[in-house]
């Protein structure tokens, strides 16, 4: 593979305006070597296509951090699920936290499958730092675990009271179809009425 192809930001963190530079290059590499017009034309189109992905779709992944950086893994994510950008699923050592439905096309090499998405793992070597991530997700497994009991408690008082308003609504309406009152044999209302 040529040098282009090489994944160049090994930290998590690198300046947004280095990632559009070769984000441009990647996928627009003749109009990029031209450059001029051309070269100014591909970053603005791919400045372009993040812009719109912060303002209209709310992106968390593109989020910026302090001095113009961007979260690298989280960026690559999102910008491998773009139309037409597909070329940086073939670059190499590439860092995402992406998932991509299995139905969209081929594997992305360096990727762990689960079945209906692709989730991409970043394992550090580093043994005390695999422990403080594992303790992190542990931790926020847990939390998980307990606003999901939460969110169930509450949906199941607002099913019930869902359906107490349902019976509600259905006895004041046979109610007024009686002029208020209740129903007895009397007063049952006559079939076709």
């Amino acid at each position: 593979m040529s040098s282009i192809t090489q994944f160049p930001f090994p930290s998590d963190t690198a300046p947004e305006s280095q990632v559009v530079e070769w984000i441009a290059e990647v996928l627009y590499l003749k109009r990029y070597r031209k450059g001029g017009d051309d070269r100014s034309y591909v970053k603005k189109r791919v400045r372009s296509r993040i812009r719109y992905a912060r303002k209209i779709k709310k992106d968390p992944r593109l989020r910026k951090l302090e001095n113009g950086h961007i979260n690298v893994s989280q960026f690559f994510g999102w910008a491998v699920l773009q139309k037409d950008w597909e070329a940086l699923t073939k670059v190499d050592g590439r860092r995402a936290d992406a998932t991509v439905d299995l139905s969209q096309g081929e594997p992305i090499p360096g990727v762990v499958a689960k079945v209906g998405s692709f989730d991409v793992y970043d394992i550090p070597d580093d043994l005390n730092e695999l422990k403080a991530r594992y303790i992190a997700e542990h931790l926020a497994r847990l939390k998980c675990e307990a606003r999901n009991k939460e969110l169930e408690a509450e949906n199941n008082q607002l099913k019930d009271q869902l359906q107490s308003k349902t019976e509600r609504s259905r006895r004041a309406s046979e109610y007024g179809k009686r002029g208020g009152r209740p129903i007895t044999k009397k007063n049952k209302t006559p079939k076709g009425y």
